[in-house]
């Protein structure tokens, strides 16, 4: 058989196939023999090359290999053990420094790297085993003294640290290591200026080093010059732009400067950078979680957990989350895992317990306060959530006794003392009370809250002159307490202390004339002397000083509706609806209004919408059903409501004068005597409410009853709300 030019070449191109296939396995067998061929000697040069180029992670996998290939390769593992402590792989460098010990026991580098390990584990005694066997091996190692200086310095022993410091300094007089935690023991001790001077001359020895800079930058920010701190955190970020600590610097000088934002932006340029450290990660989570933004702060969390679910701040983080998130049940599970594996996290425990509390567990809550405390007697959230139990069980003197007991813990503690000393004010123990306040004003005189409290305490005691001061300082330090101040007058204007109120008031003026508060106040006691003028003028004013301040706008709405001008009433509570869409006041306000100009359908659709703000509110639903009653056409609707209004608000007159109003428009007068008797028990100078009454008692045929209660009515007030209705009556009966 002839064959074609076809398979001719088709035989060709298989046998260059095959060749083609046998020189790839050549070469690859080449290749192979070629590798087997590098010893643990090369890793140890590639890693060190790439270490030298700032190529960590890739230097870490050569040096990995090369300890494979040699085990006994001294260097490789000393270099692993090096690169680990350098990237901050604390746990593998202490495994790595262990086994090179029992192979290399003679070399003091080796038991130097083992003592810093354990200084920064705080395992004092193990450091202080391996320093002392290195100054055996090697006792004129500068870094040897300055690792000992740490460790007298951690134990507060400044006499050794001092000493094993100059040591090092004889030994290495430019060591500019040394020279920097010279400057810290000095901080120490308090010596600032000294200790700046040491700052100084190792930045002059070394002025791009990062730890003499750093420590530079955070002599400034502890004297409170947080430009210049910020300019030397710059400045070693400038030289180091690959490093994350200054960023995380000036993260920390941000939250001090209270700059949320800023935080944040260091802290992403920080994990940028090292965007596998554990630490900068939960940094920024926890930044996100003060923001309560609280997806960021998760997306950061989610990750930590996948890699190691036993991480114990990333579960703890997300805990807390789902506690400020109010998933309870979520924080529970997360929170009890963390117990579980760090029985002594002692905010842990309090945090779950708030999340018991969140779902209803109040034992459960309450034991683990109390596990709280066993384990730290200065756990001020554990102690203070169990003085609120007592509070609410009626035992007002174990709140006090839990107050006591943190302030023998920690007696120099203001927040403590504030604690007791509103543990005594709640207890009507004022005299203590003011002591208590006394002394948060001795331990922390910048803090306004004290003087504050203190204020209260003697204005409890009627010392209204001797609060003044306090007052004016609180105010000097934090004028937002305005708001707070103008409660105290109001306190005293219903305490029939009119003076009183009317000198706080000036008070407020004066020491924060910014404030609207001032004027507000003014205007409620005008009102109270039923000088409707000059309420509306001061009322004005405070808009002039804010106009944003919703109280003053429900104010001129209540003024206006009470001159029944319905028009200019609504105007006013709208504006505050529109600055304030969920404030409950401002649609009652308006939906008030529409009763009283008998246009029920609004007024209804206002308290339904109060009543979807506020569904717990006995005088919200007190107020739907009454528009409900006026408009009578779903009476059995209107009767639902005020009774939920009773359960939730029994002593409020006013709910039991609307069930009996509704009752009596049910006709069942029997029903609507009872709940208008208990309603004239709980408010009898009310005449609309004796009206009422008067009217169901008519009704029953009791007329001598009703000719009294409608007589009561107008001694009370000639000129009452329903004092037309009432006379008609009262002239039906004579």
């Amino acid at each position: 058989m002839v064959r074609s030019r076809w398979a001719r070449k088709k035989k060709f191109s298989k046998s260059r196939f095959t060749l083609f296939v046998l020189g790839i396995l050549f070469t690859i067998m080449a290749l192979g023999y070629a590798a087997w061929g590098i010893t643990g000697q090369t890793h140890l040069e590639r890693g060190l090359s790439y270490q030298k180029e700032g190529r960590l992670p890739a230097a870490v996998i050569e040096f990995r290999n090369a300890v494979e290939k040699a085990p006994k390769l001294i260097q490789a593992r000393q270099a692993l053990g090096l690169a680990y402590l350098n990237t901050g792989k604390f746990p593998l460098a202490l495994g790595e420094f262990t086994r090179l010990a029992q192979v290399d026991p003679e070399n003091p580098m080796v038991h130097r790297n083992l003592g810093k390990l354990y200084l920064m584990a705080g395992e004092w005694d193990k450091a202080k085993e391996a320093l002392k066997t290195a100054k055996a091996l090697d006792p004129n190692s500068a870094e040897l003294y300055s690792l000992l200086t740490g460790l007298w310095g951690t134990q507060g022993d400044f006499a050794k640290a001092k000493a094993s410091i100059q040591k090092a300094l004889t030994l290495e007089p430019n060591r500019t290591a040394t020279h920097v935690q010279m400057g810290n023991i000095l901080m120490m001790q308090s010596e600032a200026q000294a200790a700046r001077e040491w700052y100084t001359k190792a930045l002059t020895l070394s002025p791009r080093d990062l730890s003499a800079r750093l420590a530079m930058g955070k002599w400034e920010r502890i004297q409170g010059n947080f430009t210049k701190a910020q300019k030397e955190y710059q400045t070693a970020s400038q030289h180091h732009p690959t490093k994350p600590l200054p960023h995380l610097h000036l993260a920390r000088l941000y939250h001090l400067q209270k700059k949320p934002r800023a935080v944040v932006d260091e802290l992403k340029r920080a994990l940028a950078l090292a965007p596998n450290a554990r630490h900068i990660r939960l940094q920024l989570a926890e930044q996100y979680f003060r923001l309560t933004q609280w997806e960021e702060a998760l997306s950061l969390i989610h990750p930590l957990l996948e890699a190691s679910p036993r991480d114990v701040q990333a579960r703890y983080l997300r805990g807390r989350i789902n506690v400020a998130t109010e998933q309870p049940k979520e924080a529970i599970a997360d929170l009890q895992k963390v117990i579980r594996q760090a029985p002594k996290f002692t905010q842990a425990r309090i945090i779950l317990g708030l999340a018991y509390e969140a779902d209803g567990l109040m034992v459960q809550a309450k034991r683990e306060y109390e596990l709280a405390i066993e384990e730290n007697p200065r756990a001020r959230l554990a102690r203070q959530r169990l003085a609120a139990f007592s509070f609410k069980a009626g035992r007002p003197e174990q709140a006090v006794a839990q107050a006591q007991e943190l302030v023998r813990a920690i007696p120099e503690d203001p927040v403590a003392r504030e604690f007791l000393g509103n543990a005594y004010l709640l207890t009507n123990q004022l005299d203590e009370a003011q002591a208590e306040f006394s002394q948060v004003v001795a331990l922390a005189p910048e803090y306004p809250m004290g003087y504050f409290n203190r204020a209260v305490s003697k204005l409890a005691q009627g010392q209204t002159q001797e609060a003044l001061p306090d007052l004016k300082e609180a105010l000097n330090q934090q004028p937002q307490l305005a708001e707070m101040v103008s409660l105290l007058a109001l306190n005293l204007e219903r305490n029939g202390n009119q003076e009183g109120a009317s000198t706080i008031a000036r008070v407020i003026r004066e020491q924060a004339p910014e404030s609207p508060s001032g004027f507000y106040v003014m205007g409620l006691l005008a009102l109270s002397r039923a000088n409707l003028p000059e309420a509306e003028r001061l009322f004005l004013q405070a808009l002039t000083q804010n106009h944003q301040y919703v109280p003053a706008y429900l104010k001129l709405g209540e003024l206006h509706r009470y001159r029944g001008e319905y028009n200019k009433a609504i105007d006013q509570f709208e504006k505050a609806v529109t600055l304030k869409p969920d404030l409950p006041s401002g649609l009652t306000g308006l939906g008030q209004t529409f009763l009283e100009m008998e246009r029920y359908k609004e007024a209804i659709a206002k308290f339904e919408k109060a009543v979807e703000l506020s569904p717990n509110s006995g005088p919200v639903l007190n107020n739907l059903a009454w528009a409900l009653a006026e408009q009578a056409t779903d009476l059995d609707q209107a009767l639902s409501y005020a009774e939920q209004a009773k359960q939730l608000d029994p002593e409020h007159g006013g709910i039991h004068d609307t069930l009996g109003w509704v009752f009596l428009k049910l006709g069942r007068v029997p029903d609507a005597i009872i709940a208008l008797e208990e309603a004239v028990k709980l408010a009898p100078a009310h005449p609309s409410i004796r009206y009422h009454l008067g009217l169901a008692y008519a009704r029953e045929g009791r007329n001598q009853e009703a000719r009294q209660e409608l007589e009561t009515a107008f001694q009370i007030s000639p000129k009452f709300e329903d004092a037309g209705e009432a006379n008609q009556l009262l002239t039906q009966l004579q």
